[in-house]
């Protein structure tokens, strides 16, 4: 008798291959499903034609600035351009990380609040990044002692914005993709009544 329970129980070749079948069906339908996702899409995108976003140092301005003991004081005005050429697409921004960048080193901070550009807009984003008592690593201290002294400016300031963000199309939305931008500041003035920098192109990456 439990010789034949035991062979009860061994699956037939009828119910093996039902099964097989089984699984292919939920695999064939699960990889047209990716597809069809997939393709879907890649046409929203095709339609949609996405131009780069342009983002621009408009201005800089510094002041409270005060070098003591190492140590730098100071506050940064910064007026940003971002530039959404796009005709479908709006851009939804997350809040913005401002850093401003001597030497290979941070020496101001500050933020932006997130918000949602519209399509085809310009926006203008006014940042103010502070530095209060930051130390100065000995190259730091010294290049920026030196050209303040000679030349009531300080030389090759970046200015870094990080985010993240998403694109928007009609009620679709993309995934979050990180924001990177980058702007150089060749010489940056000082003081409250200094002169006006040229506009600068920023680097971004997506």
């Amino acid at each position: 008798m439990a010789g034949g329970a035991a062979n009860s129980r061994v699956m037939s070749p009828g119910s093996r291959h039902h099964r097989r079948r089984v699984l292919r069906c939920i695999a064939v339908t699960a990889l047209s499903i990716i597809v069809l996702i997939g393709l879907a899409v890649l046409i929203i995108w095709l339609v949609v034609q996405p131009s780069n976003v342009a983002y621009t140092l408009e201005n800089a301005k510094v002041s409270n600035f005060n070098l003591s003991s190492q140590k730098l004081n100071a506050t940064f005005a910064l007026d940003m351009k971002v530039r959404n050429p796009n005709k479908r697409i709006e851009i939804a921004y997350e809040s913005i990380d401002v850093t401003v960048w001597y030497d290979d080193q941070t020496i101001a901070l500050g933020s932006i609040s997130g918000f949602v550009q519209p399509r085809r807009n310009t926006t203008k984003l006014d940042a103010v990044a502070v530095a209060d008592a930051t130390p100065l690593q000995t190259k730091a201290w010294n290049d920026m002692k030196q050209q303040n002294s000679s030349k009531h400016e300080i030389d090759d300031v970046e200015v870094r914005l990080m985010s993240e963000l998403r694109f928007k199309v009609g009620l679709w939305k993309s995934k979050k993709y990180r924001l990177k931008v980058s702007c150089w500041i060749k010489a940056l003035p000082l003081g409250s009544s200094s002169r006006d920098i040229d506009s600068i192109d920023c680097d971004a990456e997506i």
